[in-house]
């Protein structure tokens, strides 16, 4: 019997310094889909995703954006698999090269769901769009 999994993750990505940002998805089965900003909330299509990763992975592909210190931006990641038990990764570098989120699984600092001070909006409900 085959398995069918999809994962819709949303979040902020805090930027610790003011620069250009790497987000990168080495390989995906079957696909990696990644939004930022406002239309990470709720505006979200295939059409208008800064990245895509499909199957069979194949080629690393990357997006940059520029961030400044302090702030937190929305970001929206969609992966779905089909026939089997397969994965994706997903890397975030730092202006200065410091990789501030990687594949391996483990808590960080920079992806949250929301900042401690209630400034960042709130994404909607899964049934309404979000």
């Amino acid at each position: 019997m085959y398995q069918y999994k999809a994962v819709n993750h949303r979040a902020f990505l805090y930027a610790p310094e003011t620069g250009t940002y790497k987000v990168t998805i080495p390989n995906s089965d079957e696909i990696t889909l990644i939004w930022f900003g406002d239309k990470a909330l709720s505006t979200w299509t295939r059409d208008n995703a800064d990245l895509e990763q499909d199957y069979p992975g194949g080629t690393s592909k990357s997006f940059t954006i520029d961030l400044v210190a302090g702030t937190y931006t929305p970001f929206r990641l969609l992966w779905a698999n089909a026939q089997g038990e397969l994965n994706f990764i997903a890397e975030v570098k730092a202006p200065g090269g410091n990789v501030i989120v990687n594949g391996d699984g483990s808590d960080n600092k920079y992806f949250v769901r929301f900042a401690c001070d209630e400034s960042t909006p709130s994404f909607p409900a899964f049934s309404e769009g979000g």
